[in-house]
């Protein structure tokens, strides 16, 4: 984070308010929520976190328009063989 400001550029964080991190932070986004510490993974703040990941890439989609779902169809097409086997991508382009 110290790197980011130094070279001058904006850096933009999604974490909790009044931490090292969002007081470095250009723009934090920030997520306060109350974890159970009874339990052991942190689940209430990654859900939260992913709820606001998933609102910023809807707004981006939104706003850029019909033009990026041809985008993101190339995308989804080049990725395709870095998650499924060889005979997988051939069954699914024949």
């Amino acid at each position: 984070a110290n790197l980011v400001r130094e070279s001058g550029a904006s850096l933009i964080t999604l974490c909790p308010s009044q931490t090292p991190l969002a007081e470095l932070s250009t723009v934090n986004l920030a997520i306060d929520v109350h974890e159970d510490t009874e339990i052991y993974t942190p689940l209430t703040s990654r859900i939260a976190h992913l709820v606001v990941i998933d609102v910023l890439a809807m707004g981006v989609a939104m706003a850029r328009g019909p033009s990026l779902v041809n985008h993101l169809k190339s995308v989804k097409r080049s990725l395709r063989s870095l998650r499924l086997s060889p005979k997988s991508v051939k069954a699914l382009d024949d």
